[in-house]
């Protein structure tokens, strides 16, 4: 469960994604106490998967998917997967 101070944070690092500022959204997740907390986590996963850091994505999705009844690991971890694998596929096999 998150703090109201802790809310307040996910709300501005929330904010800070939906503006493109990456580098402040991540400021803000970083200073919420409960980083463990499902909506964290989400928010956490959207902002690598927006910076295209598909890597790092797929991290946060397999710690969801761990997680009992969250689907939603399991398909955010193969929509990072598939968009950081395929680019780099395609290069491979066009050379």
């Amino acid at each position: 469960m998150l703090s109201l101070s802790d809310l307040r944070r996910l709300e501005a690092a929330q904010a800070w994604l939906e503006r493109g500022d990456y580098c402040s959204c991540f400021d803000e997740l970083k200073r919420i106490n409960n980083r463990d907390e499902f909506r964290v986590q989400a928010l956490l996963w959207r902002l690598y998967n927006s910076a295209r850091l598909h890597a790092a994505a797929a991290d946060v999705a397999l710690d969801i998917q761990h997680r009992p009844k969250e689907l939603a690991g399991h398909i955010w971890r193969s929509l990072s997967l598939q968009n950081g694998l395929m680019p780099l596929l395609f290069s491979l096999f066009a050379s």
